[in-house]
């Protein structure tokens, strides 16, 4: 397609490009518009992240150029000509949103504006977390908040990237708010703040609020993974291999908790000599989280 300026986009050219966001929209909606503004500012703010971030419309090139300049667009605007939105079912609900991972690969689809796009928003943060970009996880995520402030999961991920980046002032604050509130909220805030506690080397603490997260939520994944890393780092590696077991089984968690847990229970059958199992947790680490070099490296070795 063409943008604005006659500049032709291929995305078959984009095969080696890591994370990019199709995002189509109707230059007279605001609803459709709103998290492509979202995204326009953390471009702005953040010049060096390689999120590309394409939009596509079938509005009018007046409008579209009205809209470029209004907004100051620092990504490429197309014009469809050429029957793109057909293909990508989106004709009659805007936005509609393609998360594109490596290879062209979709990650994430999504159709509508409002809470559908903060759906979008907190799944691009995650992908962030997952490429090991914490300041723009953590952008995106004070972005939605700031929209919505009762939504748990953007504060979990913001929490996440926090760690991440070095900040545990920063997670222990929203985890330590999240765990005093009741149900899965509460669940999540003790989830966060037994990764602190591990990061912060008070291990036995961590180990104690792993074990009432269990109780409370037995479907959880994440505690059973830092509990494999404390136990690995006791030189207990049979009870670690448990511990990464369940948390490779276990129905529910984040994408980047549930590819650590495959990725550590690779490294420990290495570690053993059972090099076929290891390719085979490393394989699915990938398949999981495409971004996880880690795991490629791991299984590389």
């Amino acid at each position: 397609l063409e943008d604005i300026y006659g500049r032709s986009h291929a995305l078959s050219s984009m095969q080696d490009h890591s994370l990019i966001v199709l995002y189509f929209f109707n230059t007279k909606s605001t609803s459709s518009q709103d998290g492509l503004l979202i995204l326009n500012r953390l471009i702005g703010k953040y010049g060096n992240t390689d999120l590309l971030v394409w939009g596509i419309t079938n509005s009018p090139k007046s409008e579209v150029s009205d809209f470029v300049v209004s907004h100051n667009a620092g990504f490429p605007v197309m014009l469809d000509n050429a029957g793109v939105s057909e293909a990508y079912q989106a004709q009659l609900i805007l936005p509609t949103v393609v998360i594109l991972g490596p290879k062209l690969k979709v990650l994430d689809f999504y159709q509508g504006g409002g809470a559908t796009t903060e759906k979008m928003l907190v799944s691009l943060a995650e992908r962030e977390l997952q490429r090991d970009v914490p300041l723009v996880a953590e952008a995106i995520s004070q972005e939605v908040q700031a929209k919505n402030p009762a939504n748990t999961k953007a504060k979990t991920i913001y929490g996440y990237a926090a760690l991440k980046a070095g900040k545990s002032d920063k997670a222990k604050e929203v985890f330590s708010q999240l765990s005093k509130k009741q149900g899965s909220e509460g669940v999540l805030g003790d989830e966060g703040m037994v990764a602190v506690l591990a990061q912060e080397g008070k291990t036995e603490q961590a180990l104690n609020l792993a074990t009432e997260v269990e109780a409370k939520a037995p479907a959880r994944a994440f505690v059973h993974k830092v509990k494999g890393d404390i136990l690995y780092s006791q030189n207990r590696p049979e009870q670690a291999l448990a511990e990464y077991q369940k948390a490779s089984d276990k129905p529910e968690g984040e994408i980047f908790q549930k590819t650590e847990a495959h990725n550590k229970l690779g490294r420990l059958y290495a570690s053993v000599g059972n090099y076929n199992q290891a390719r085979v947790e490393f394989d699915q680490t990938v398949a999981i989280d495409p971004y996880n070099v880690v795991a490629m490296a791991n299984k590389g070795v």
